[in-house]
């Protein structure tokens, strides 16, 4: 992980506990803050125009890293992270996580590069959903089954091209407080390309460690108001638990969603909500023989 990351993750234990859990910043303070936040928009506008098509992928993944870790920063997100944290030479591995905001993205590629899977209602979003496109997020339809097996296929490459790639299988946001069942479908990449899955556990919280619904994206809350929340804050603090990577060498994509979604909620000390029964009659069939229409 970039050492910058590495020291924010001790903050936390240094601080003053703060007399309430939510402090309000100044006005100034937030309207720094949103000035800071527009000129770094504008300043992914010129990277992803002018540098992203031009640079290694090295390079890219290191200015795009730097440019996420600058953002956290002004919004004054305090990172602890635990667990299994990637080294910079890792690759391939597929990173699952629990959702809850649009900063899980952010932090995720704070800690290490990787390329995500996001819902394509975000590639319909004015020049953020264009930036991310042009960071190479790729975007999947899941009421299409042709979709899914796109977005799988484009995994199966990108693991094949020793990337890391990341998705949140609960296609949704939630406040923290929940864990809705895992989709399985984009988990046939990891089994195609025989890449570990590397379960995170995504926790906002209060200086005492209790959960912060604060930074949640949900609902009919557009991304302005959601902004403006995180930003009228004085400062958040989040924890990141790297689970054990999970083989997925003979494993099936039930298994292996299975085994993130429990790693995860353990993590989390949660629930994960009820999942009917299943049977897995079958191995799933192989990369040559899979049906590209077929959804889970």
């Amino acid at each position: 992980a970039p050492s910058h990351v590495k020291n924010q993750s001790t903050i936390c234990a240094s601080l003053p506990k703060p007399i309430m859990y939510h402090q309000p910043a100044h006005v100034l303070t937030q309207i720094a803050k949103g000035l800071a936040l527009v000129l770094q928009l504008i300043r992914a506008i010129g990277i992803v125009a002018f540098v992203v098509p031009y640079a290694t992928s090295v390079r890219r993944d290191a200015i795009i890293q730097r440019w996420c870790i600058k953002v956290l920063n002004i919004l004054n997100l305090r990172v602890r992270t635990r667990g299994y944290l990637p080294i910079p030479t890792w690759a391939p591995a597929m990173f699952v996580a629990n959702h809850i905001s649009w900063l899980d993205i952010l932090l995720l590629t704070a800690i290490h590069p990787m390329y995500f899977v996001a819902k394509s209602e975000v590639r319909a979003w004015p020049l953020i959903g264009w930036i991310a496109a042009q960071a190479g997020t790729i975007f999947v339809d899941r009421e299409r089954g042709k979709s899914l097996s796109h977005v799988t296929q484009s995994l199966t490459q990108s693991l094949d091209k020793r990337k890391c790639v990341a998705m949140f299988p609960e296609a949704t946001t939630t406040d923290g407080s929940t864990l809705k069942p895992f989709h399985t479908s984009l988990f046939q990449a990891a089994v195609d390309s025989q890449a570990p899955v590397w379960p995170v556990a995504i926790k906002y919280c209060h200086f005492d460690g209790t959960l912060d619904r604060t930074p949640a994206f949900l609902g009919n809350q557009t991304l302005v108001q959601s902004i403006s929340s995180i930003v009228s804050q004085r400062e958040m603090f989040v924890e990141l638990h790297f689970c054990k990577p999970i083989s997925s060498k003979d494993q099936s994509r039930w298994e292996l969603a299975r085994g993130a979604e429990h790693a995860i909620a353990s993590r989390l000390q949660l629930t994960p909500t009820c999942i009917p029964p299943y049977k897995v009659r079958r191995r799933p069939p192989s990369r040559s023989s899979l049906n590209p229409t077929s959804v889970a």
